[in-house]
């Protein structure tokens, strides 16, 4: 590892500690930003499948990331330190002052959605059946499932429908926090999310799913008197742990992960069948900055203007009508570093779209909207928990890619946001008219 890597690893500590202290939690936006980019530039220093090293301009582009991040995030605490300053000891945490948000249909809401769920996933089976020379290849045949998903053969009529489970996973989160949802509800979008995964022969949405059912845990915030019941969160952890081993393992008997590659002499102490698996984790969660190494050294891409962070929504209003060209290729090039990737976190997409401006104005503007989401959520807006939960996702899942390239990601982003207006906005207002109403009809009477 080269000194440039170094100074990454030791600025991705620091903004890890850094929003602990500021934000309160290891769970906080900052610190799993920090966390992630830690843990990812560790495990290269393992070496467990030998590859390229990451160069000192990636290298020196992420520590800009990391740091323009953490500028971002801080920003609102910074304003309100001043302000309270200016005007008499405010502070940060007093402008999250709490109200309790309404949580009255919020166990329904969340059923609802995963009822959308398992309707969509069970369309996807239904569809793949017909495709497949029998049931039996959904799991045997791992490869022909991801190539049905990637020519969108397997696709249900209404796009992105199954994601409703992953928006059901966020506020399953906030109601466990609340303690208005228990261990059976709280697995109901994950056991969803899991079938999403399985008919696509992938992991993304479960991966998705576990982080927005814990991020929504975490903009609950505190709750007061007795302590935060996490223990139901344990049942849908292993829901989601046994779907992604049982992924893992079809996708072994469908040929369909990296088992051409050699390990180093750390790999080889892993017994066979267990190496297969860890090599192909190993590979995506270590070799995207690698790959973003490589692709810069190549001279980048250029593609149209926020090809992959809007795709899916240039692709939505295509489908709609509007003259614009939608993103046709579900595939990115693949880098060789020497094993071919086609992933190379969210800093290579974002060089994509918006050049090198992107690499530093998009973390900021997304450290900053996540702050502002979670000060939201924390004096009480359903809302805004929603969106500070998503805003986690691509802040977690930075090293290996840019979750806003996911059509799954908006479409639960939508999901949420539009629960969330109905349980908060929309129900007390309709249930307020109905109790005027009734008091007016006894007065009449």
């Amino acid at each position: 590892m080269n000194l440039v890597a170094l100074g990454a690893l030791a600025t991705a500590m620091f903004v890890a500690v850094l929003g602990r202290l500021v934000f309160g939690g290891w769970l906080s936006h900052v610190s799993v930003f920090g966390l992630v980019w830690a843990a990812v530039l560790a495990l290269q220093s393992v070496r467990f499948v030998a590859a390229d090293e990451m160069s000192p301009a990636a290298g020196a582009w992420v520590i800009g990331a990391l740091i323009a991040y953490l500028l971002g995030a801080i920003l609102l605490p910074l304003l309100a330190v001043a302000s309270g300053a200016r005007g008499g000891g405010s502070s940060f945490g007093d402008m999250g002052g709490r109200r309790s948000a309404p949580g009255r249909g919020l166990c329904g809401a969340v059923a609802v959605l995963s009822a959308i769920g398992f309707t969509a996933v069970t369309g996807r089976l239904w569809s793949l059946f017909g495709y497949l020379s029998s049931p039996a290849r959904v799991v045997t045949g791992s490869s022909e499932v991801y190539a049905l998903k990637m020519l969108g053969i397997q696709e249900e009529g209404i796009p992105y429908l199954a994601a409703a489970s992953l928006a059901g996973a966020c506020l399953a989160g906030w109601g466990v926090r609340r303690g208005l949802i228990g261990m059976v509800g709280a697995s109901a979008p994950l056991i969803a999310a899991g079938g999403l995964a399985f008919s696509a022969a992938g992991r993304t949405a479960v991966v998705l799913a576990v982080l927005l059912l814990l991020f929504g845990y975490r903009a609950a915030g505190p709750t007061t008197g007795k302590k935060a019941p996490g223990r139901a969160l344990v049942v849908p952890f292993l829901v989601a742990l046994g779907t992604v081993a049982a992924i893992s393992w079809t996708r072994e008997l469908g040929g369909n992960d990296y088992y051409g590659v050699e390990t180093s002499e750390v790999g080889r102490l892993v017994p066979e069948p267990a190496r297969r698996v860890l090599t192909s984790l190993y590979m995506y969660a270590a070799f995207p900055p690698i790959v973003f190494s490589k692709y810069l050294e190549e001279g980048g891409e250029h593609g149209r203007w926020g090809e992959n962070t809007l795709g899916p929504i240039r692709n939505g209003l295509n489908r709609m009508g509007f003259a614009i060209a939608p993103i046709e290729s579900r595939y990115q090039r693949v880098y060789y570093i020497p094993y071919g990737m086609n992933v190379g976190t969210m800093l290579r997409e974002l060089h994509a779209d918006f050049g090198e401006v992107g690499l530093i104005l998009f973390p900021f503007l997304l450290g900053a909207l996540a702050t502002a989401s979670y000060w939201l959520a924390r004096r009480g807006s359903l809302i805004g928990a929603v969106v500070g939960a998503h805003l986690s996702v691509v802040a977690a899942l930075s090293t290996f890619m840019n979750a806003m390239r996911w059509g799954d990601w908006w479409a639960s982003l939508v999901f949420g946001v539009t629960t969330a207006l109905v349980l908060t906005v929309v129900a007390p207002r309709r249930a307020g008219w109905l109790v005027w109403r009734s008091k007016w009809t006894q007065r009449d009477g």
